[in-house]
C-alpha cells in the first residue's frame, strides 16, 4: 500500500527516521536506504559471475507488523510503553471497507495482512523498519550462501544471489532452501519476477549492467540522449518536462551523474550535449 502521511506525521516521522532509526546497525547485505550504500554497490557484488538468481518479495511492507516494529524499538533499547507509541507513529492500519469473496488464496492472504498494522510505502521511517525487520532473514540467506559459495545482497525487496560452478550444481537445493527461509521468515516470493542470468545474456542488478564491469543501461542513454536532442531542437529543456518537474534540468543532470558513476565516456557525452540547451 503506498500511503503518504499528513505533513506533521511525515515530520515526526522524519525525525524517528534520523534520529533513531539511521543510526542502527543493519546486515552487510542490505544496500538500500542505507549510508554509502546504493544500488551500484549492491550490483558491484554481482560483476562476472556464472550465474545469477533474482528474487522478488511481494507487498514488502505490508509484512513488517505493528509487533515486529515494536519489537525493533525495544531491540533499540526503549521501554514498552515507548516502543509501543513509537511504532503506533510508524505503522498504519488501513480501512479495508466491504471486502468482496477472495477469488484465490493469495486475494484472502492480501486481505488479512492488510486487515493489521504494519509499514507502508511512503512512510519516511519504512524503508530502515524493513531492513531491520529483515536482519535475521538476510543472515540466514547470507550464511545459505555461504554454504553454496555464493553471494548475497539485498536492495529492499530485490533479491540477488551470484555465484560460479558450485553455485549453478547445487541450484535446486538452494532455491528451495532459500524459498523455505522467506517463508519461515514471514515474507512470501513473487514467483512472476524469478529471474536466472548467465554470461551469454545480459545480466541486470537494480538496473546496473554486470557482466563484465558495472555499467549502464544502454536504453537509458539513449533516453537521455533523445531528450536533449528534442530540446535542443525544440529550443528548450522545458519542452521535454511531461511529468511536470519543479527543476527538469537538475533532475536529467541527477539522472546524467547516475549513467556517469557506471560509464565516464558516456557520462560526459551527455554532460557536452545538455550544456547548451536552456
Amino acid at each position: 500500500i503506498i500511503c503518504s502521511p499528513k505533513p506533521r506525521l511525515k515530520s515526526v516521522q522524519t525525525k524517528i527516521k534520523e534520529g533513531i532509526l539511521d543510526r542502527a546497525p543493519v546486515h552487510g547485505a542490505a544496500h538500500g536506504f542505507v549510508r554509502n550504500r546504493n544500488i551500484v554497490s549492491n550490483a558491484s557484488a554481482h560483476v562476472g559471475k556464472d550465474l545469477i538468481l533474482n528474487l522478488d518479495l511481494r507487498n514488502f511492507f505490508d509484512h513488517v507488523t505493528y509487533p515486529q516494529v515494536v519489537g525493533i524499538f525495544r531491540w533499540l533499547g526503549y521501554n514498552s510503553e515507548v516502543s509501543r507509541c513509537l511504532a503506533q507513529l510508524c505503522t498504519y492500519r488501513p480501512n479495508l471497507g466491504p471486502i468482496n469473496k477472495p477469488r484465490g488464496e493469495d486475494d484472502q492472504i492480501k486481505c488479512v495482512w492488510r486487515a493489521f498494522r504494519h509499514a507502508v510505502q511512503g512512510a519516511p521511517t519504512s524503508p530502515m523498519l524493513a531492513n531491520l525487520a529483515v536482519h535475521r532473514m538476510d543472515r540466514r540467506l547470507s550464511g545459505l550462501a555461504k554454504r553454496f559459495d555464493a553471494t548475497y545482497t539485498r536492495y529492499a525487496d530485490d533479491l540477488t544471489f551470484s555465484g560460479d560452478e558450485s553455485f549453478k550444481r547445487g541450484m535446486i537445493r538452494f532455491l528451495k532452501c532459500a524459498k523455505v527461509i522467506i517463508r519461515q521468515e514471514g515474507f512470501r516470493l513473487n514467483h512472476r519476477k524469478l529471474r536466472f542470468m548467465r554470461p551469454s545474456e545480459r545480466q541486470e542488478v537494480t538496473g546496473v549492467i554486470v557482466n563484465e564491469k558495472t555499467n549502464a543501461r544502454r536504453e537509458d542513454y539513449d533516453r537521455l540522449k533523445a531528450i536533449i536532442y528534442n530540446a535542443r531542437k525544440a529550443g528548450s529543456l522545458e519542452s521535454q518536462n511531461r511529468d511536470g518537474h519543479s527543476d527538469f534540468r537538475a533532475h536529467l543532470l541527477g539522472r546524467i551523474g547516475h549513467i556517469s558513476k557506471l560509464n565516464p565516456a558516456r557520462g560526459r557525452k551527455l554532460l557536452d550535449a545538455i550544456r547548451d540547451v536552456s
